[in-house]
């Protein structure tokens, strides 16, 4: 395994546990390879704090892409972009989703209320600080905003701290 892609992989965990993993989803998509599930059982009636202790594991993210945007349940989120949630916080706290932008489809101007990280899994990303391609980590701190646009398209996955302010 070659530097940078461990290198993604060590940060997406990373951003997976700062950002509160230990939430269940509130939904996971529909698993329709061996190769995406998530691999931890469940017993048949946990109780609330069992079920939060199982891990959500999304195997060959970084090298299957293809089979990760047939897995999932993807949903309108803008024009143009598609959203398949991981987890969700009920509290307006931590939250995961992968997203799909089409060519030439943007997010508006938003600002963050706790950290964001996104990382790109295929295509790239402009935002105020440049274009940002495959394999790139942005993380856009409290406070701070920008647009989101994506002239070729991409795949993302995407961990906010907090929900986003939209600009109105």
């Amino acid at each position: 395994m070659n530097r940078d892609r461990m290198f993604l992989q060590l940060m997406c965990m990373l951003a997976l546990l700062l950002a509160g993993c230990a939430s269940r989803p509130a939904t996971i998509g529909s698993v329709a390879t061996a190769d995406m599930a998530a691999t931890a059982p469940t017993p048949p009636s946990p109780s609330p704090r069992e079920d939060m202790m199982n891990p959500i594991v999304i195997k060959d993210v970084l090298t299957n892409i293809d089979a990760l945007e047939k897995t999932f349940d993807w949903k309108p989120f803008r024009p143009g972009v598609e959203i398949a949630r991981i987890y969700n916080s009920p509290d307006n706290g931590p939250t995961a989703a992968f997203l799909r932008y089409q060519p030439g489809a943007s997010v508006p101007l938003h600002m963050h209320g706790g950290y964001e990280h996104i990382f790109i899994l295929r295509g790239s990303q402009v935002d105020r600080s440049g274009e940002h391609f495959a394999g790139s980590v942005v993380i856009n701190p409290p406070g701070s905003s920008h647009m989101v646009s994506s002239p070729g398209g991409c795949v993302v996955l995407i961990v906010w701290d907090k929900p986003v302010i939209l600009a109105q």
